[in-house]
């Protein structure tokens, strides 16, 4: 100690009080600087001394130290013991001396007792130890016959066990014998037993251990071990030498004896835990004995299995029941609710005959005992033995013994009943013995038979077990088996799941995402790695979702798995098992439910909104990476309109702010979101289909339904497509959105979500939009599906629009175009374009269901804006007449450009193709195999393009299909044609990459397309050119429909649309061809041009007929 310390130490004496403020202090150099040459303020009375020895005691042992302190583990050790005696010694003084000696450590709490067995330096327990031990030495030395004195000594001896030191309890157990033996006053051996009775009551797990210790370390006569532990520790600690001479191998071989002797005379009834575990021991003992033979294997055990079903099941009853009148007796005898005895038996009977060959009852007999577990205690020794074994000895084999008789228990048939649907689980077979009934196989359902090498039937079980029961046992056996999942029960897992009843596999994937669920958080929040090596639990679930049997029940699984997992295990999982997404996703790609509704609902209302956007995206991109390789089909989102819809509107419509109204709102007001889920036309999900078909999908060969479909015509690459907005509205998700609207049947929803609907799509004083106006017309679109809420909505977005075009152009004719007085504009593709223009192309050019509903209530919505009657021209009529014509005359000269185009590529192909034949003259054959062999080349390196393709089993066989289609495909012209034509060496229907481009530049879809939006144009100018006498129009269509009539600028593109479509029909004509849609166009030209001449007819417009008919005429016959 140095001088610093030795000034600044405090000489005050020490009361409990100060202990116990020193006891507080954490440094430890504190303490010891005032435990140093310390005195202390000993109490008055016994009881109190003891109280302050016990706070003195726990002082000393709360102090921790290291040798690279400045004090040093030695001089702190002195500074200790010497604290000690000094306390000691002043209350031996005041204290009656031998007497205080005798009762201290009587006194000590368990704190202290904790305490000194977790301490590593055992300096105070030898020094406490060795007091008790010297003065009832010397007790008995000085022949001092005081009885009651030397009862209290013993006892206060035999209280050091609480210490669970194994040498010093093997040390107490011999001083007890050796002072038995020299005085039979007391018996000394009494009282440790009472006192290891006492203490084995209340601490029965740690000291159930302890006592085994205890008696295998004096069985082995392990001299050395106390010899070091206590015997030098002893002469160390009291510096005077040992108080007795060092015990003998002799001494603890004699030891031993004496302690199973004694306990065997011991009362059950007085001594019932001393007794159990010498019991045991001596059980064990004995079994080691190769003479012993084991209860539990009786003579039906090692009977082979017979082929006869009632056999087996009466050999199966029977062995159960003498292996429950053993566990009975054994119980009866012990009092003992554990019967240890029995779980000895099990391990006993697995260790001695597994593994085998051999096939006999005891496997089955076994295999029922584990997953039934009667009596809900030996199911865990039972499989801890087979796993020692399969570490030990052989590995785990499914048709081996008794592996095979556990995989047929998971393989019992169980009748469910669902939404009035009996089910009965999968893969099951009914055994064809017809002559058994249902009673005499213990009243259960029928036979199975497992592929395990044995035709087992151990389904007919005792009829007190119920399928719960055996449902209870499967999912407490896998899990079991699952902490050893990775290494040696990976096999046995799996097969168990690959037989296991649903509800034991849905029961068992949730248990499995719960533990991966408590591993993450216990990583995240102790900041360890997040690497999937460190999740062992993790890795056991991608390897368990790989199993086909997890596939064939994705109806069960996902919900479950889904509904245990939190946000971040559902991100584990996405990145480390493509099994787990292609699981989800072929769940909810099948057809609408009301079971997996109820479940979305649930997942609205339990999930966080992380945790819905990561399953949206993860569904989202897998329904993209599937449609990958054919960019032409369209990106479905059946499945999100079909199982999220009506769940978001029905939470959403709630009014609570929660997940679903969050989505909602996201999915309104999010670009990219409303465009993905409802602004695209949503096809029906088709099945899973590879390359191969994607590829010949390239080649022409497309579905009935993308036939059918006017979306799929691709309207891209048109320039009539730069200048004008074509939108998709029959089949968008808004469809189903509105449908699903008017199913909710709660008006007061309805309302909440539409006044929700139109807060995000206007502004706060709702004289302008904040979204694109795209979005607005597909929803004006849909006017004539949208329920009577949505409806009043849409009108109010259309006045709107109306109120800013009128706007617009009163500021463009009064010329004010200052920064100081903007108008809120439209979101649209470009500031000037007006409202009015949108829903034109709109009208003209969409696919729209009901056009004259639309274009009624536009019309009506004008009028009442504007104020004006029939006779005073609008302010943006001019506007309107001349989008209409102006996207006519559009449509009409692409028409015919691509048309020309067509013809004049078609000729120089020809010219082409004609020249080569005749520089090139080869035989049929040999130009055959060359065409062949040089497409095939091309195929082949397209298909494997830049390296990225793996060339897998699948692509090669892929790659194989392709290539037979094209040999089919030469061949086919070899029949047609006497040579093969050199324009197959230009043929490109069988490049995979570029087939989008093209599909958009192709002349002939462009013409298709064109068609189709001439016809859209053709229907709005009969719908608008209609006159019906019967019913009161509007007065603003009267207006614009006469106006429309007198521009003579609309005859001239009609005109030149009509010669177009003459000529098309006259070449049809001279082909023998017949095209039906240019027929049906052409009708409906005639019946527009009728319609409007007529109208000027009905207006008293002679001159204009005449000029309208003049410019018809001059265009037709052009």
């Amino acid at each position: 100690m140095d001088l610093g310390s030795l000034l600044n130490q405090d000489t005050s004496s020490l009361s409990i009080e100060s202990l116990r403020e020193l006891l507080k202090e954490s440094e430890s150099s504190v303490k010891l600087n005032r435990l140093t040459n310390a005195t202390f303020t000993l109490p008055s009375t016994l009881e109190q001394s003891f109280e302050f020895f016990n706070v003195h005691i726990q002082l000393l042992l709360s102090i921790q130290y290291t040798d690279d302190e400045a004090y040093g583990s030695q001089y702190a050790n002195t500074i200790l013991v010497e604290s000690l005696r000094t306390c000691t010694q002043g209350l031996i003084r005041m204290h009656y001396g031998q007497q205080w000696l005798f009762q201290f450590s009587c006194h000590f709490t368990f704190t202290i007792w904790q305490w000194l067995h977790t301490s590593t330096d055992k300096t105070i327990l030898m020094y406490l130890y060795g007091l008790s031990l010297s003065v009832l030495i010397n007790h008995y030395n000085n022949n001092n016959d005081h009885i009651k004195l030397q009862e209290s000594g013993a006892l206060g001896l035999v209280q050091f066990i609480k210490s669970r030191s194994i040498p010093l309890g093997c040390h107490i157990w011999l001083m007890c014998c050796t002072m038995d033996n020299k005085n039979t006053t007391i018996n000394t051996k009494i009282l440790f037993f009472n006192e290891l009775e006492i203490i084995l009551e209340k601490d029965k797990q740690r000291m159930a251990g302890y006592i085994t210790d205890f008696l295998l370390t004096l069985d082995n006569a392990q001299v050395d071990l106390l010899s070091i532990e206590v015997d030098q520790r002893l002469e160390n600690t009291m510096m005077g030498g040992l108080v007795r001479p060092i015990f003998s191998k002799d001494d603890l071989l004699l030891g031993h004896a004496s302690f199973l002797a004694s306990a065997q005379n011991l009362s059950r009834h007085d001594y019932p835990e001393i007794t159990r575990i010498t019991r045991i021991i001596e059980l064990q003992r004995r079994i080691k004995s190769s003479n012993f033979k084991n209860p539990l294997y009786t003579t039906i055990c090692s009977r082979k299995l017979p082929s006869d079903m009632i056999s087996k099941v009466k050999l199966l009853r029977t062995g159960i029941k003498s292996w429950q009148q053993i566990f009975l007796q054994q119980q009866q005898q012990n009092h003992d609710n554990t019967n240890e005895e029995f779980n000895i038996y099990l391990r006993d009977l697995i260790y001695r005959h597994y593994p085998i060959d051999q096939k006999t009852m005891l496997d089955v007999i076994l295999a029922f005992w584990t997953i039934r577990d009667p009596y809900n205690q030996h199911r865990t020794v039972i499989i801890n033995a087979l796993l020692t074994q399969l570490k030990e000895k052989k590995p785990y084999n499914r048709r081996s013994s008794p592996y095979y008789a556990f995989t047929q228990l998971f393989n019992t048939p169980v009748l469910n009943t669902n939404n009035g649907i009996t089910e009965l689980s999968t893969h099951h077979t009914n055994n064809n013995n017809s002559n058994i009934s249902n009673k005499d196989l213990f009243n259960n359902t029928s036979a199975t038979t497992t592929k395990t090498g044995a035709d087992i039937d151990i389904s007919q079980l005792v009829s007190e077990y119920s399928h719960s029961t055996l449902k209870k046992g499967c999912l407490e056996t896998l899990k079991l088996l699952t902490a050893y999942a990775e290494t040696s029960t990976k096999g046995w897992v799996a097969d168990c799941l690959q037989e296991a009843m649903p509800q034991v596999v849905e029961a068992y994937i949730k248990y499995l995402a719960t533990l991966v669920t408590k591993e993450n958080n216990s990583n995240r929040q102790q900041r360890q790695r997040q690497s999937s090596n460190n999740n062992t639990n993790g890795k056991h679930l991608c390897q368990v979702l790989r199993n086909p049997r997890i596939i064939s029940l994705g109806s069960h699984v996902v919900p479950t798995l889904l509904l245990a997992l939190d946000q971040d295990t559902f991100m584990w999982l996405q990145c480390n098992s493509i099994e787990f997404i292609n699981l989800v996703q072929h769940y909810f790609n099948e057809c609408s439910q009301l079971t997996k509704q109820l479940f979305v609902i649930n997942l609205l209302e339990t999930k966080t909104k992380i945790y819905m956007d990561q399953l949206l995206s993860m569904l989202r991109d897998k329904s993209t990476t599937m449609n990958a390789a054919n960019s032409s089909q369209h990106t479905t989102t059946r499945w999100f309109l079909n199982h999220f819809i009506r769940p978001l509107l029905t939470v959403a419509g709630n009014g609570t702010e929660g997940v679903a109204t969050q989505i909602f709102r996201q999915i309104l007001k999010t670009r990219a979101d409303f465009i993905w889920y409802l602004g695209s036309p949503s096809l029906p999900l088709s099945s899973s289909k590879d390359t191969t078909e994607d590829t010949m999908h390239t080649m022409g060969v497309h579905s009935s339904q993308q036939q059918q479909y006017e979306g799929d015509i691709n309207f891209k690459g048109l320039e009539i497509a730069k200048t004008h907005e074509i939108l998709a509205i029959k089949q968008i998700g808004l469809v189903d959105m509105f449908h699903e609207m008017v199913r909710l049947g709660d008006t007061t929803k309805t309302e909440r979500l539409v006044q929700m609907w139109y807060n995000l799509w206007t502004s706060e004083n709702n004289s302008s939009f904040t979204v694109p106006v795209s979005w607005i017309m597909q929803c004006i679109g849909l006017y004539d599906e949208a329920p009577a809420v949505v409806k009043q909505m849409i009108e109010q977005l259309i006045r709107i629009g109306i109120q800013q075009s009128i706007q617009l152009k009163t500021k463009q004719e009064q010329g004010d175009h200052s920064e100081n007085n903007t108008i809120p504009n439209l979101l649209s593709s470009s500031s000037s374009r007006s409202f009015i223009v949108d829903i034109m192309d709109l009208m003209i050019l969409a696919d729209i269901p009901e056009l004259d509903s639309i274009m009624d209530v536009f019309f009506r919505l004008y009028q009442e804006e504007e104020g004006i009657d029939d006779k005073k021209e609008g302010i943006v009529d001019d506007e309107f007449i001349w989008c209409i014509v102006e996207t006519l005359i559009q449509l009409i000269e692409e028409l015919r450009l691509e048309t020309a185009f067509i013809t004049t590529t078609t000729t120089t192909k020809q010219r082409f193709i004609s020249k080569q034949q005749k520089m090139y003259p080869k035989p049929q054959k040999e130009m055959r195999k060359q065409i062949l062999r040089r497409k095939q080349q091309e195929l082949e390196n397209r298909f494997f393009k830049g390296g990225n393709r793996k060339r897998t089993k699948k692509n090669k066989r892929q790659l194989n299909q392709l290539k037979k289609q094209l040999y089919q495909q030469i061949m086919a012209q070899e029949e047609s044609s006497p040579s093969p034509s050199p324009s197959f060496y230009f043929d490109d229907s069988m490049d995979i990459d570029g087939q989008d481009i093209r599909q958009q530049h192709n002349p002939t879809n462009k013409i298709k397309a064109l068609y189709q939006l001439i016809s859209r144009a053709l229907t709005f100018l009969l719908t608008m050119g209609s006159y019906d006498d019967s019913i009161e129009e509007i007065r603003v269509k009267v207006r614009l429909r006469n106006k429309l009539s007198e521009w003579l600028l609309l005859y001239e593109p009609l005109g030149i649309l009509k010669k177009f479509l003459n000529q098309q029909l006259q070449e049809e004509e001279e082909q023998d061809e017949n095209n039906n849609s240019i027929n049906d166009l052409f009708d409906d030209l005639n019946s527009t041009i009728d319609v409007y001449i007529q109208n000027l007819i009905r207006c008293n417009q002679s001159d204009l007929v005449e000029k309208a008919q003049r410019l018809l005429d001059c265009n037709i016959n052009l």
